[in-house]
């Protein structure tokens, strides 16, 4: 069967806070061929872990990534963010436009990397600009003539 799963069937399946529901939860997601679960109803179901007594995590670090999540991002950019952020990075780079674009509108320092593809017609170089928050930087990309595409951040 394929279904989709409402957040409290997500939750009851893993926190277990109702056994007789967590039973039927499990077996239902396990017998599923399809289980469609949308952006918010996963985002859901993890803050809905947040208030179980047995669940530990980074709730700052989830928060970063639901976020990206709930915005038609993806997760693993969001975890990606967060963690280089607490590393210390300034600057997210990524040729990822949306993950850029996301990012940005959460008042990130971001960059979006542009490479030509490859050719063998010799050097060419056009500008672009790259995404920043705060400020633009020119970049000129080369084509040379081997056909590897070089990005040239000035």
């Amino acid at each position: 069967m394929k279904i989709t799963a409402d957040t409290n069937v997500l939750v009851r399946a893993v926190v277990g806070d109702d056994p007789a529901q967590a039973k039927v939860a499990a077996t239902v997601l396990l017998d599923a061929t399809l289980i469609a679960i949308a952006p918010m109803d996963a985002a859901n179901a993890i803050r809905a872990l947040f208030a179980a007594a047995n669940v530990q995590m980074n709730r700052p670090a989830v928060e970063a990534c639901l976020l990206v999540l709930v915005a038609g991002g993806n997760f693993a950019d969001g975890v990606i963010a967060y963690e280089g952020h607490w590393l210390g990075r300034e600057t997210f780079v990524s040729f990822d436009k949306k993950a850029v674009a996301l990012l940005k509108a959460q008042r990130q320092l971001v960059r979006l990397l542009r490479c030509w593809a490859t050719s063998n017609r010799g050097v060419e170089f056009k500008r672009v600009d790259a995404l920043h928050l705060h400020q633009k930087h020119a970049h000129y990309h080369a084509r040379p003539q081997d056909g590897r595409g070089v990005c040239i951040a000035l």
